[in-house]
């Protein structure tokens, strides 16, 4: 009997993920915020961290023994789950611009300006914040407020209540027949409305806190004798490892690993703020005019960062998510330095006109090839990726260059 002796080839995936790097990406990830919170509960389960901070409510138990409920832990799920995608970085930037009791602090002209976010998308974001419990933050003015826990509620008053928000200063003096005057309702019906008016909150949020804002600055940037400098923010506290411990030959296996995690840890933290100052530092010299002289955002996709840094782009996501920077007394996300339609400005007819004027005066024994294009066309400030530009001249019925190329 013959025996065959088969090979067979197994494909198998093993992670490489180890939990270290698990520990590194979760830091990177973090808000000042949350770091502080994740090191300060490492350190107490960690003989050998030691972690300090000047923060007086860091320092209290009481704080986070008895803690209220913050705003943006009750509106982040929520997010999470709305129907419409809304953008992560403009509902923090958003969160962080109400006061205690929900209203932002400031005007929405203000509000948009300082903001790089498009206004419609700004209007639409807190268009779905507003129906989100608690109901009636991100408002301006008490009469939003409350006509928006009006059009949210399925009770009958509510319709009524919903007109009545016009006259909240009648109904203030109880001045029912200027009320009756202007709106031509039944006086038991107008009653019934202000009853129901005088059931809404006009503080939404005075239940909740807004303690660390959701969207906390990393980063000030400034410019000073014509350069630009940046800073990080809320470095207000010391992790180091503890002395006086006894060496690794005397210590358990257990204790072992858990030096090794201090030790790793300490690594990991530092390594997020040089990560941290590398990429804002790659945003600014992309957006080095923006910075200097006002003008427009530049085209900066994440991916140029990424290359600029010599880091994967999604190191660059997580780095930079849920992080913001201060510049001129305003508060940004550091996403919102990124433009992916850098030529916003220019229709599609303009950029074909560009590209067959480029392509008429080339060289036809050499031809350009689409990424020699794309270099042409951001000389003349039109960033476009090699595809887009691929896609343009496909547009123009032009051929590639290979079949554009006359031979001699």
């Amino acid at each position: 009997m013959k025996q065959k002796i088969a090979i067979q080839q197994t494909l198998t995936h093993r992670s490489l993920f180890h939990p270290e790097m698990e520990d590194g990406l979760k830091i990177l990830s973090c808000g000042i915020h949350d770091l502080r919170s994740f090191l300060q509960e490492t350190s107490v389960h960690n003989p050998f961290l030691r972690y300090s901070s000047t923060r007086q409510e860091d320092t209290d138990p009481l704080n986070y023994l008895q803690r209220p409920k913050e705003l943006r832990e009750e509106i982040q799920p929520q997010i999470a789950l709305c129907e419409e995608h809304l953008d992560e970085d403009l509902c923090a930037y958003l969160l962080s611009q109400l006061n205690s009791n929900g209203y932002f602090k400031v005007p929405l002209d203000v509000l948009i300006r300082r903001c790089r976010f498009p206004a419609d998308q700004i209007l639409h974001t807190i268009a779905c914040l507003r129906r989100m419990e608690p109901v009636g933050c991100f408002c301006f003015t008490l009469q939003e407020c409350l006509r928006v826990q009006c059009e949210q509620s399925e009770e009958a008053p509510s319709e009524t209540g919903e007109i009545l928000c016009d006259h909240l200063e009648a109904i203030a003096e109880n001045d029912i027949r200027s009320i009756q005057e202007a709106t031509r309702l039944p006086v038991d019906e107008i009653e019934e409305g202000i009853r129901f008016i005088r059931t809404l909150n006009p503080k939404p949020a005075a239940n909740y806190t807004l303690g660390a804002a959701y969207l906390q600055a990393e980063a000030a940037i400034r410019i000073e004798q014509g350069t630009i400098q940046i800073e990080l923010l809320q470095q207000d506290f010391r992790l180091e490892l503890q002395e006086g411990m006894p060496p690794n030959e005397q210590l358990s296996d257990e204790l072992r690993k858990l030096r090794t995690q201090a030790q790793q840890l300490l690594d990991h933290v530092r390594k997020r703020n040089l990560t941290m100052i590398q990429i804002l530092q790659a945003l600014c010299d992309l957006q080095k005019d923006h910075f200097l002289t006002q003008a427009p955002l530049r085209y900066c996709t994440m991916q140029m960062v990424a290359d600029r840094c010599g880091l994967h782009v999604s190191t660059v996501s997580r780095a930079i998510s849920g992080k913001s920077f201060l510049f001129q007394g305003a508060e940004h996300p550091i996403a919102s330095l990124l433009r992916h339609d850098g030529n916003h400005a220019l229709g599609a007819t303009d950029i074909q006109q560009t590209l067959e004027t480029i392509i008429r005066d080339e060289d036809p024994t050499h031809p350009y090839s689409d990424a020699a294009l794309q270099r042409l066309l951001a000389k003349a400030d039109i960033a476009l990726s090699r595809r887009t530009v691929a896609k343009y001249r496909e547009a123009c019925q032009i051929p590639c260059s290979s079949r554009r190329r006359q031979r001699t």
